[in-house]
């Protein structure tokens, strides 16, 4: 994948996700590779159970839980112009413009323009942009 496709998608959620969702899919990916968390990065505690922060690490099922709602009900088919790498929920259509031209005559009604060329990135593209390619595995 494009690394301007995948910059471009990321900056598209960037605002939609919560930060509930991002810390538990950072800490899954974690748990993916560490084992099992049994600490809290962030207030220090050595038990999570201790843990005073305001969003607290539930274990690797209960987060990838989380993410997967969230993918569920916000992570659909995108549109990726290709050298804008402008993103669009709607698949990029043509349009007839009214214009003069010399390939065409009056009687033509205009001129048909192609989109511009894009991608189309499915789900599960777009969910190994947004998390960790082994997290991304649990969630399809």
């Amino acid at each position: 994948m494009d690394k301007n496709i995948s910059k471009a998608v990321r900056e598209f959620f960037k605002e939609s996700m919560p930060a509930e969702v991002e810390k538990m899919a950072r800490l899954a990916g974690w748990d993916l590779y560490s084992g099992p968390m049994t600490y809290c990065e962030e207030c220090g505690v050595d038990d999570l159970s201790d843990c005073s922060c305001e969003i607290k690490y539930p274990g690797f099922q209960e987060a990838v839980g989380i993410v997967a709602e969230w993918v569920d009900d916000n992570v659909h088919t995108l549109y990726v112009e290709e050298d804008s790498g402008c993103v669009m929920t709607r698949e990029p259509e043509g349009e007839w413009l009214n214009e003069e031209c010399e390939e065409c005559d009056e009687e033509d009604g205009g001129v048909y323009h192609e989109p511009m060329p894009y991608y189309q990135l499915e789900r599960a593209d777009i969910v190994k942009i947004l998390f960790d390619p082994e997290l991304a595995s649990y969630l399809r």
